[in-house]
């Protein structure tokens, strides 16, 4: 079975409202964003780090008080997705230990109402941990069953130190035959010993309490909360070192997982994080001359931050800018000069603290500038084109010396790094490179430049 690690929840969001400028620029509003409800003391898929699957919801058909839960397999993208909850740990390979319970009991009953394709069951697994050894029993249940029905589970008796007990919305041994409009609901579970006194009853045994998972987020933006918010630290955050007002924002590149590094991200439109289109636009049809706003940037090793701004029209980028923001541990103002070929028609605009887990970008009063009189610039003596492009660039320089040239993509990796021969037509192979957006920059110190580039 594929998983998907991270896909954002987040409503989509447009500049309507806010005319030309930047919605929340000094983040000064923020708001507490409900994630999904998650069942008290039991563990579901939402709250293993999958919080887009919608697979495990909360259902008000009860067979006793006001709740029960519902498991549905769900397909994000092309990932297939089991719906689960369970009593005890995951591990690699299944259950990895259980909750600590010492009564002896020898059946596990509850109820349950199904829609399940004729070759699609749902599955119970249960583990009983009696020291080192553990005792399996897996039941599958399938069919129609549109009234309330009691299932029983027989297991080994006797007194176990712990037990894993999990509910799984289909058959984990055949997942060819899982499918996506089969569903199952569960409630009322509990514990029986047919030989002996009866067992104390599981927690939230009638799966009543359930409770939000919310993150912040500023207004008017998309993070990455969405998608880490049962990670014990957010990539995104409300900070009260500001450079005015009360809060500025705080983006720093954290571990997700082994070896998945997320970088704080920062857009005015939706984040999809998948590799053909992972940054969404909005709508924006007005025409800033730069872009402005204060930071601080305290990268780890070479890791680089940046603001990518694209202008478009017809799907087309038609203007815009990059900024590569330079270490500096005190507020420091930026001012990112932005030219266009047409009246745009969308915004896509996202910053990104870099690659490097630990580096940290913060922001405040971020807005456009519509000044008619444009700065000067070096920017201004170095042209790109065509962009978008498919092998080949060109860059025009009347920079003489020899150009140390980077390429990055939206995540700040390096992808190239050339030296070419300045003054004059410049050619650069990109054929090499995936379509995307990526950041040409020079790092030579007296020719400082960055440039937007599209493949």
């Amino acid at each position: 079975m594929k998983t998907t690690l991270i896909t954002l929840l987040v409503s989509a969001f447009t500049l309507a409202g806010y005319a030309q400028n930047l919605p929340n620029g000094g983040f000064e509003t923020w708001e507490n964003l409900l994630l999904y409800e998650d069942l008290v003391d039991w563990k579901i898929e939402n709250s293993g780090g999958l919080a887009e699957n919608s697979g495990a919801i909360k259902s008000t058909d009860a067979y006793s008080g006001n709740f029960s839960i519902e498991l549905k397999p769900v397909l994000v993208d092309e990932d297939s997705i089991f719906s689960f909850f369970y009593l005890g740990r995951i591990g690699d390979e299944g259950p990895g230990g259980g909750m600590i319970y010492t009564d002896a009991f020898n059946q596990v009953k509850g109820y349950y109402k199904a829609d399940m394709a004729v070759d699609d069951s749902a599955t119970i697994y249960i583990v009983k941990y009696y020291g080192d050894t553990p005792s399996e029993t897996i039941t599958k249940l399938g069919g129609v069953q549109s009234n309330w029905t009691e299932f029983t589970v027989d297991v080994t008796g006797g007194t176990a130190d712990s037990v894993f007990i999990g509910f799984i919305s289909s058959d984990i041994m055949f997942e060819d035959n899982m499918n996506f409009d089969s569903w199952i609901r569960f409630d009322h579970i509990f514990l029986e010993n047919t030989s002996g006194t009866t067992p104390s009853a599981l927690p939230n045994y009638d799966l009543e309490n359930w409770m939000d998972v919310e993150y912040l987020n500023p207004e008017g933006w998309h993070t990455t909360n969405g998608q880490i918010a049962l990670q014990s630290f957010d990539a995104v955050q409300q900070i009260e070192d500001a450079y005015s007002g009360n809060y500025a924002i705080h983006l720093e590149t954290i571990s997700v997982g082994e070896g998945y590094n997320i970088p704080g991200y920062l857009s005015i439109g939706e984040l999809f994080f998948n590799d053909d289109n992972p940054v969404g636009s909005v709508p924006y049809t007005y025409q800033p001359t730069s872009m402005q706003g204060y930071y601080k940037y305290i990268p780890v090793g070479d890791s680089i931050g940046l603001v990518s701004i694209e202008m478009i029209a017809g799907g087309e980028t038609i203007g815009g800018n990059a900024h590569q923001f330079e270490p500096q541990a005190d507020w420091t103002y930026f001012d990112v000069p932005l030219s266009y070929s047409a009246v745009p028609e969308e915004l896509r605009l996202i910053f990104t603290s870099g690659e490097t887990v630990g580096s940290v970008l913060m922001l405040d009063d971020l807005s456009f500038d519509f000044s008619s009189d444009i700065k000067e610039n070096k920017h201004a003596i170095c042209q790109i084109y065509p962009n978008p492009a498919t092998n080949t660039l060109y860059i025009q320089s009347a920079y003489e010396g020899d150009l140390n040239v980077k390429v990055l993509d939206i995540q700040s990796r390096l992808m190239k790094s050339v030296q070419l021969s300045g003054n004059g037509q410049i050619k650069l192979d990109i054929s090499d490179l995936s379509p995307g957006v990526y950041l040409l920059t020079s790092d030579t110190s007296d020719f400082p430049t960055q440039k937007l580039i599209v493949k």
